[in-house]
């Protein structure tokens, strides 16, 4: 009887595709890998073993670690609150939920969906705009309750959960005066953001999120647990850093934590869209100066007015006051800047987007800044308010010396993108939940071209593109390695999938 799901599998064996008994023999029984579960021994093509059943899911968790526990949709309104995403249109209706405590469960749930052949995915954050944390009548593996984060100051690293979000990981290294690399805001989760990338304030200083994992512990699509970094399982350890979910489940990372301020200086401005072109030459002025530890961002959307956010590591107001005097000499319409925890900057942008349906698309642009790439890109925002009214659009540009970027080298990680290249986030946004196809096909087709206009084309950023862009487009020249790890740690494709076409099918 099998352990997990209650089916006999020797009793199985004796049915055919078409249900009907046949003779097992030796041969039969030989072929089968030696390392195989007895208790996934069975014919999952047959229809009566290869959906799984409640009273299946219900003895699979008995077999899960004290702590977690399987959701299935008649379990309200637990289910559904398990199924809410930070994007309306990324909810779907899973088969069940399990919500893991250990690596172990991890490894148990991964072998019984590719047993019964039913699709799975990897939940940390859910902060997919379009799902990629969910899963339509399949299995979600959902992390969240795996978020303890260890700090070990004199080393420092910190050993954080594969479902910690980066509010986990900034309050806990707050506590000793270190931070570790993460985006600019605290909800997404850790494993997402430092897997596809991870651009942040600290970024010119110390490179990208990615580039600060030192190990990680993975599960692979056979179920198999291993640890990765240089030394071990190092081909391995240079997928998952920007190959994102595509090759294993990530079930604890090791991160570098530097030393930061008690407070840090920073904040926003709005500006009238009229202060365009001055805000841009202020920001240009004080990109040239070089310094790392200054960063800005620009959060542009189709109304009259736009944001500037500023980040300077250091407690001394009248430096960071110096270091951009340019831009806070433009006239603003309001501005809150002030010392404060390095944490509680990555919170400012938290509550931009909630309950609403949201889609991203990745763009670039190279320094300087042209103000007027900037004012077409406000314009071609306007055709939104004008044809679907109540949805709105934006895009969020983040400002950091190149240094921890082009540290690296373009080859050494599965992140092929090494320049000086500003990555930016664009957006639409509607009520939802059912896909808006007219404003994110015009998202994809008149927008990011238009925003791309002064980039390098055919580059994307996997965590603003979503995983629906082209491969080619998000790993470059990385992407013949990566398809070789791909076909070695997950033969059957049953993590997310390398787009090679156009085509959604393939």
């Amino acid at each position: 009887m099998c352990q997990f799901c209650g089916v006999d599998p020797a009793f199985a064996s004796f049915f055919e595709k078409d249900g009907q008994p046949h003779q097992a023999d030796a041969s039969a029984e030989q072929a089968e890998p030696a390392d195989a579960p007895n208790y996934f021994r069975m014919k999952p093509d047959h229809p009566r073993y290869a959906k799984l059943t409640t009273p299946q899911l219900t003895t699979f968790a008995s077999k899960l670690t004290p702590g977690a526990l399987v959701l299935m949709p008649h379990q309200q309104p637990e289910f559904d609150q398990a199924t809410r995403r930070w994007s309306k249109q990324a909810a779907k209706k899973a088969l069940a939920i399990v919500r893991v405590a250990h690596v172990d469960d991890v490894a148990k749930t991964i072998i019984m969906a590719t047993g019964h052949q039913v699709p799975f995915v990897i939940k940390c954050g859910g902060h997919s705009p379009t799902g990629a944390s969910s899963v339509q009548g399949g299995i979600v593996i959902d992390l969240s309750l795996m978020r303890n984060v260890h700090v070990k100051p004199e080393e420092r690293v910190v050993i954080a959960d594969g479902g910690c979000l980066a509010s986990d990981v900034l309050r806990a290294t707050a506590e000793y005066g270190m931070a570790c690399v993460t985006g600019t805001t605290s909800h997404v989760g850790m494993g997402g953001l430092t897997l596809g990338g991870g651009y942040g304030y600290l970024t010119g200083e110390h490179g990208l999120a990615l580039d600060n994992i030192v190990g990680a512990q993975v599960v692979t699509a056979a179920g198999e647990i291993l640890w990765t970094n240089e030394q071990e399982h190092s081909d391995l350890f240079w997928g998952i850093r920007g190959g994102g979910n595509r090759l294993v489940a990530v079930t604890k990372m090791i991160f570098k934590a530097h030393a930061v301020p008690r407070q840090i200086w920073g904040g926003s401005m709005e500006f009238a869209v009229s202060e365009l072109d001055h805000v841009v030459d202020a920001l240009n002025t004080w990109y040239e100066q070089g310094d790392a530890q200054a960063a800005a961002a620009i959060a542009l959307g189709d109304g009259d007015a736009f944001a500037v956010h500023l980040f300077y590591k250091s407690d001394n107001v009248a430096l960071a006051e110096r270091v951009f005097a340019g831009v806070l000499a433009v006239p603003h319409k309001s501005a809150s800047l002030q010392r404060m925890p390095y944490w509680k900057i990555n919170t400012l942008g938290d509550n931009l987007f909630l309950d609403v349906a949201i889609e991203f698309d990745s763009a670039n642009v190279a320094p300087g800044l042209k103000s007027a790439h900037l004012r077409e890109i406000h314009t071609t925002m306007q055709q939104v308010k004008q044809q679907w009214p109540g949805c709105a659009t934006g895009m969020y540009l983040l400002m950091v010396q190149p240094d921890g970027i082009t540290r690296h080298d373009a080859a050494a990680t599965a992140f092929p993108w090494r320049d000086a290249h500003f990555d930016i986030g664009l957006n639409v946004i509607w009520q939802g939940p059912e896909r808006n196809e007219e404003l994110t096909h015009w998202l994809h087709t008149t927008l990011q071209p238009v925003v791309n206009a002064q980039g390098q084309p055919n580059r994307l950023y996997s965590n603003h593109s979503d995983y629906q862009g082209l491969a080619a487009h998000e790993f470059g020249a990385n992407l013949p390695r990566l398809e070789q790890l791909k076909r070695t740690y997950d033969p059957n494709d049953v993590f997310c999938s390398l787009r090679i076409s156009r085509d959604p099918k393939i």
